[in-house]
C-alpha cells in the first residue's frame, strides 16, 4: 500500500482492471482462435461490495455491467442469502475472471472459472 493513510491508495484503480480485462481478451483470443466466440469479450460484469460510489462512476463509464442496482430487489424477493448466490453462480460462468488476491470470493471464483471453465484468470 503506497499510503497507509489513505485506505483508497490500497486498492488497484480502474484502470488496472481494464488493463487485465484486455490482457485477458488477448489470451482467450490466442487460446480459442481469432473465430471463436471467446476471443470477443462482449461484457464484463464487475461484482463488488464497495460502497464508494465515485469508484462505480468509474466501473459505469467503461461500459461494464454490475449486479449491484439488483441487489435489493433479489434479497426482498428469495431472501439475504441470494445476491451472493446469483454473484457466485454469475462468477462461475466467465470465460476469464479478474479479481484481488486478498478475496475469498475472488479466489474461489477464480478456481471456478480455471477448473470449470479452463478460462483464464488474474489476481
Amino acid at each position: 500500500c503506497p499510503d497507509p493513510t489513505n485506505v483508497k491508495s490500497c486498492y488497484a484503480p480502474i484502470s488496472e482492471y481494464a488493463r487485465h480485462v484486455q490482457e485477458l481478451t488477448a489470451e482467450l483470443a490466442r487460446n480459442h482462435g481469432p473465430d471463436s466466440p471467446l476471443s470477443h469479450v462482449t461484457e464484463v460484469i464487475m461484482m463488488s461490495d464497495e460502497t464508494d460510489q465515485e469508484w462505480w462512476d468509474e466501473v459505469d463509464a467503461m461500459g461494464w455491467r454490475q449486479t449491484r442496482p439488483y441487489e435489493d430487489q433479489i434479497a426482498n424477493e428469495y431472501g439475504r442469502r441470494w445476491p451472493a448466490i446469483v454473484d457466485s453462480i454469475i462468477q462461475s460462468r466467465g470465460a476469464a475472471f479478474v479479481g484481488t488476491s486478498q478475496s475469498t470470493m475472488s479466489i474461489v471464483a477464480a478456481r471456478r472459472v480455471m477448473d470449470w471453465n479452463k478460462g483464464p484468470v488474474r489476481l
